[in-house]
């Protein structure tokens, strides 16, 4: 073992020790500066046995916190981490942590100093307890990396920086009762391209984003699965400047496909027919619309491209019919408008505000995956299987979100939703008021109609609803017949009546 040697310059006093020899010349350690010779002393046999643990003598580093982010975020979130993820840590570097401490020096960061950090933001900004968690994982992640990796320190000051409180206003998730769902179900019902992905989510606990990767060779109708193999992101509008190379007519969309959120996510959940139907019935209805828009309908195409941090994305470029055709793979999103044009999930920004202000219910498209989980463990799923379902890294995830919800697991997990939890839709509206409305809807659309001028007015063929509230006032009861008072006028609320058939009295 290596001595350490302890001698005096001038007024201070010097430790210094001899290292393993390199290309066989011994390199001596050393450091000066002490005022007496035990603080020498100790500050050696310090400096050795870090030596002798990991082979060299680990020196307070002069890089700034600032540095420090940018390695980390250089080195390992941008290779380790989703697009999506490095965004947001991004924004938190550059908006919250650099300028309240990034001209500090690692070497002098403190635990202290860094819960005053996380404390003054919790208080000054007000952020959710979730957004102070990424928060917290930046700085631990940052300093356990110039621990680890970097070693300029021996400590991480990170490690026990806590989180605020979780009070009663933050609460992880929301879960809906069954009528909830149904009441937000109904109001999504003429907008199909929200009411399909609504009840895809609630029907598999898929997140937004794979609800929204999800093509038609994804479904598998005569097996019954749902295959889960790419989700659907918008990244930045700087990503690319310019025009697509190549790319000619309006390309419309900024929509991306890409990998899922991480390889547990790349999964094929069971489902019953209950969704397989709806999604059959949904697939009919988009072929029609295919045949009715002609050129005008949305086809998708996909072109490769790379992300800054060399990911493969599949940007989604959005065309008609009348425009130049491509030499690239055509796609076909499930979830589409009318016209067949694909929103991704910018379409449930507006939706779940609705829903909040018109229905009265707290509401988020992501409440959907936390039902789904929740009514499976209330039930007795096994954890195994809902943390497969939903796509968990691990059970212990699935554990503390929802564990506290579920009683003793025992039964499958696809038969258990399908008989204890499912939705029959047929409920939710008027089966021969639905068919009428409809068909009044259809009917204006032919060429016959358009010819004449006859329409629908704006209320109704926007909103069955606005057309079932006036059928209730004005009298509809079963058996009735949509008439016109002028055959030339439109269909209106003034203009409409129902006519009821006088039954025929049998011959005795």
């Amino acid at each position: 073992m290596a001595d350490i040697n302890v001698i005096k310059r001038g007024s201070k006093w010097q430790y210094r020790f001899e290292g393993a020899s390199i290309n066989g010349k011994r390199k001596q350690y050393s450091k000066s500066g002490f005022n007496t010779k035990k603080a020498a002393l100790e500050a050696g046999a310090k400096a050795l046995a870090e030596y002798n643990t990991i082979g060299t003598i680990i020196i307070p580093s002069e890089m700034s916190i600032a540095d420090l982010l940018d390695s980390w975020m250089l080195n390992y979130v941008k290779i380790n981490l989703s697009d999506s993820t490095m965004h947001g840590y991004a924004n938190i570097v550059e908006q919250h942590i650099k300028p309240a401490i990034g001209r500090r020096m690692v070497k002098s960061a403190t635990t202290q100093m860094l819960q005053e950090l996380v404390n003054s933001i919790y208080i000054e900004k007000g952020f959710s307890w979730s957004s102070m968690k990424n928060i917290v994982t930046v700085l631990k992640g940052s300093f356990r990396y110039a621990q680890k990796t970097l070693k300029i320190i021996l400590f991480s000051p990170a490690e026990d920086v806590m989180l605020p409180r979780k009070g009663p206003e933050n609460h992880r998730y929301r879960v809906h009762e069954i009528d909830e769902i149904e009441r937000i179900l109904a109001y999504l019902m003429d907008k199909p391209h929200q009411y399909y992905a609504a009840l895809t989510a609630y029907y598999t606990g898929m997140r937004i984003s794979e609800v929204y990767g999800l093509t038609w060779d994804c479904i598998d109708f005569e097996h019954g699965f749902i295959r889960v193999d790419k989700i659907a992101k918008k990244l930045s509008k700087n990503y690319k400047k310019g025009r697509e190379r190549g790319i000619k007519g309006k390309a419309e969309t900024i929509w991306y496909f890409g990998d899922c959120k991480t390889t547990k996510s790349f999964r094929t959940i069971p489902v019953g027919d209950r969704l397989l139907n709806e999604l059959a019935e949904y697939k009919a209805m988009q072929d029609e619309n295919e045949k009715e828009y002609g050129t005008f309908y949305k086809h998708h195409f996909l072109q490769e491209e790379e992300t800054s941090s060399r990911r493969k994305v599949y940007r989604i470029i959005s065309l008609d019919s009348a425009s130049p055709s491509l030499d690239l793979p055509e796609t076909h999103p499930v979830f589409v408008r009318e016209d067949g044009s694909f929103n991704g999930t910018n379409t449930w920004s507006h939706a779940n505000q609705e829903i909040r202000e018109r229905l009265g219910i707290e509401f988020s498209f992501h409440d959907f995956r936390h039902t789904h989980a929740t009514i499976l463990l209330e039930n007795g799923a096994y954890i195994k299987d809902i943390q497969e379902r939903l796509g968990h890294d691990k059970a212990q995830t699935t554990l503390d979100m929802y564990v506290e919800n579920s009683p003793k697991m025992s039964k499958a997990t696809a038969d258990i939703f399908e008989k204890t939890s499912a939705i029959d839709t047929s409920t939710l509206r008027n089966p021969d008021l639905y068919r009428i409305w409809q068909n009044m809807v259809k009917r204006c659309r032919t060429v016959s109609y358009r010819s004449k001028g006859i329409s629908v007015c704006d209320a109704w063929n926007k909103s069955y609803e606005a057309f079932l509230n006036w059928a209730v006032s004005s009298g509809f009861t079963e058996g009735a017949i949509l008439s016109r008072k002028n055959e030339s006028g439109d269909y209106t609320p003034q203009n409409c009546y129902w006519y009821i058939p006088k039954a025929i009295e049998r011959i005795s």
